[in-house]
């Protein structure tokens, strides 16, 4: 059986805890320790002590000993450790000490001899006198904590223990330039969710594949993009080709740069993202003002930028269209909305018939796109 630190807590949640419930876990865990330190794992272990510690450095970083709320030493036993963990002992006016077997300078893989390791052993259990073993503790406790340190610094859950000092999540945030303290919980989008899909953000050219992939992970929906979808883009006053003897607008040539009108066809600013088929609740969380709408706003700014404007189209599965009725609400749900969430005409459909066809009329701008001229208002 591998072995498993005791579960007084949660250890992502641990932080979150008052100071009396991390006190009473810590008091849980230290018990647990006392009983059978052997069936401990000595990183988990250091693991659970740093997460209910979340007001002390990290182990290993402290500029004294006694910032830390545990000492770490070697038992100097003369056979090969069946454990890593081997001891625990109260400490008057001092922390608790472990003692583990698998690394340090004592027993048969210590780098001193190990006759030493004997003297060491028999000073303390026939003497009584532990001065050298608690001399060579002041090196191995150190030198414990900086080997567990060097382990957590590379395992990404270890960080999440602290979220506040989440540095494996600025690293990895940073790929993709949000590792920036101003760039955090900026938006409707968790950073864990942006971290997620550092790989795409990463890269330089945007393309509509990694589009896809990050809509359809974090909203679970199905999803397809339309590229170049052709809509009247308005000129501004002073870009309208105008009869003139001089100025701005005289520069206009016919075939070349030239346009009649107030407005000119375009491809290239505009793509349609199609949602869909949605179940009704899916659905009318991406209506204007819900919440999945304003995330799929921010993913949209933060992945195509500004340049591009997306035109949303929100298909409704054909079962799950609501009949539209006067009055009171759709079995308890919400009401109606003309324009984007009733349709006249609705019978249902036994479920032995063929569905009914899904509806996707429903398409407006994620974004409303401003003029240049708005702008500088």
């Amino acid at each position: 059986m591998a072995p498993q630190s005791p579960d007084p807590t949660d250890l992502a949640g641990a932080a979150a805890q008052t100071p009396a419930e991390r006190a009473r876990a810590h008091q849980q865990l230290l018990g647990a320790l006392a009983v059978q330190p052997w069936r401990h794992d000595f990183f988990q272990l250091l693991r659970w002590v740093e997460a209910l510690h979340p007001q002390a450095p990290r182990l290993g970083r402290a500029a004294r000993p006694r910032d830390e709320p545990l000492r770490i030493g070697q038992d100097p036993e003369l056979s090969f450790a069946p454990a890593a963990l081997h001891s625990y002992r109260e400490q008057t006016g001092a922390p608790p000490r472990i003692g583990q077997r698998f690394f340090g300078l004592f027993g048969p893989m210590g780098p001193l001899p190990l006759h030493l390791s004997e003297y060491v052993r028999e000073r303390a259990r026939s003497l009584g006198d532990a001065t050298p073993l608690a001399f060579a503790d002041i090196f191995q406790h150190r030198a414990s904590l900086l080997f567990y340190r060097a382990w957590a610094q590379a395992q990404p859950v270890s960080h999440l223990d602290r979220p506040g000092d989440d540095a494996f999540g600025r690293w990895l945030a940073s790929l993709a330039g949000l590792g920036d303290p101003s760039m955090r919980e900026r938006d409707h989008v968790h950073d864990h969710a942006k971290r997620l899909h550092v790989g795409t953000l990463a890269r330089g050219p945007r393309n509509a594949e990694g589009l896809v992939r990050i809509v359809g992970q974090y909203f679970k929906v199905p999803v397809r993009i339309e590229p170049h979808v052709g809509h009247w883009l308005d000129l501004e006053r002073s870009e309208r080709l105008v009869l003139s003897r001089g100025g701005r607008a005289a520069t206009g040539r016919l075939g070349l740069s030239a346009a009649a009108g107030s407005r000119v066809w375009d491809r290239q600013s505009r793509f349609r993202l199609h949602l869909g088929p949605l179940g009704l609740a899916q659905y009318e969380r991406f209506l204007p003002g819900q919440p999945a709408l304003l995330a799929l706003r921010d993913w949209l700014r933060l992945y195509t930028g500004l340049g591009l404007a997306c035109e949303l189209k929100l298909v409704l599965a054909g079962r799950e269209v609501p009949e539209a009725r006067l009055g009171g609400h759709r079995g308890g749900g919400a009401a109606a909305r003309l324009g984007r969430s009733s349709w006249l005409g609705v019978r249902r459909v036994p479920a032995d018939r063929p569905p009914p066809r899904d509806r996707a009329d429903l398409a407006f701008l994620v974004e409303p796109v401003r003029s240049c001229t708005d702008a500088s208002r």
